[in-house]
């Protein structure tokens, strides 16, 4: 259906160019011409006064002029909807460039942001930070400024994950290895080559520790770019392993298990 109507009423062309408005005018006319050549025979060919001419004007073209009348109708209705096309197709380029430069902009300020942050510049070392720009933001360029819902809700899975295979003492071989898959597909979802982590298998406890904590605080601030990461309830418990270091008191799992205690026993019920 929107195939045909494009097909018809192209914006491309100029009105006097589209295929129905000449149909159209030339039917109508050549219409009108037969009707009027057909009547006219029986009245006579001198017209002496108004009276006559009002006569053959109104009552015997009266077909004729119908037909001019409905044809110069129509005629309007197609400029009208050609009109209407050429200001849908204007809005649309308009639209397309406002995102082009909506997104160069973004883009620019986004790596203006990872310049000026020594951690993610290191991070992304000889790698084209377009590239996890563009998974961010997949949809800039259709007007959804809206970051990633689906990766943002991978990572809040898989930090819960993490946290609770942290707090939990009777973690087994599995859930180190299970820790250990999620920081690989983390560090490759967010290309961070530089720090070749998804390569790395080393499933010693306190290695999977550094590595998480190294892991988080990168992506935490990539994410500090476009939203509150306090204020997103699902980054919590990534916020709170990001937190800890070696300063506190006691060991990570005593930690983790108190702030879990604190931040989530009414939440989590």
């Amino acid at each position: 259906m929107e195939q045909d109507k494009i097909t018809i009423i192209n914006p491309e062309l100029n009105l006097h160019q589209l295929p129905i408005f000449i149909i159209t005018a030339f039917t109508g006319t050549l219409l009108a011409i037969i009707l009027a050549v057909h009547v006219w025979p029986a009245f006579p060919s001198v017209i002496n006064n108004y009276e006559t001419i009002n006569e053959i004007a109104f009552k015997v073209l009266k077909v004729p002029c119908a037909i001019i009348a409905v044809t110069l109708s129509i005629l309007v209705i197609i400029g009208t909807m050609h009109r209407s096309a050429q200001t849908v197709k204007q809005i649309g380029i308009s639209t397309t460039q406002n995102n082009v430069s909506n997104y160069y902009k973004h883009l620019d300020e986004f790596k203006i942001f990872i310049e000026s942050n020594k951690s993610l510049k290191d991070a992304y070392e000889n790698n084209p930070i377009k590239r996890i720009h563009d998974e961010l933001w997949p949809n800039y360029f259709k007007s959804d400024y809206n970051i990633s819902q689906k990766i943002l809700e991978q990572f809040e899975d898989k930090s819960k994950c993490i946290f609770y295979i942290i707090i939990n003492k009777d973690y087994e071989l599995e859930d180190l290895k299970q820790w250990n898959q999620y920081l690989n597909e983390m560090t490759k979802q967010f290309n961070f080559k530089r720090y070749n982590l998804h390569q790395d298998n080393h499933l010693g406890f306190t290695h999977l520790v550094g590595r998480t904590e190294i892991l988080f605080k990168l992506i935490l601030e990539i994410y500090s770019f476009e939203i509150n990461i306090e204020s997103k309830a699902g980054l919590k418990r990534a916020c709170i392993i990001n937190e800890y270091n070696s300063m506190f008191d006691g060991n990570i799992i005593t930690w983790l298990q108190k702030k879990a205690e604190i931040n989530f026993q009414h939440s989590e019920k």
